[in-house]
């Protein structure tokens, strides 16, 4: 069965705006973050939690 609706059942949170997140990507890389501290960032930063 196909979940048309893209949910997981999951809260991650809000995703924060395209530009906003694009920005504190890049920032992450060019502080040399680890894959695991981006995550953390980003749940820390804007309540956004992914796997």
């Amino acid at each position: 069965m196909v979940n048309s609706t893209g949910s997981n059942g999951i809260d991650n949170g809000t995703c924060p705006p395209d530009d906003v997140l694009k920005d504190a990507l890049k920032k992450y890389a060019l502080q040399g973050l680890s894959l695991d501290l981006h995550l953390l960032h980003l749940e820390k930063e804007f309540g956004y939690k992914i796997k």
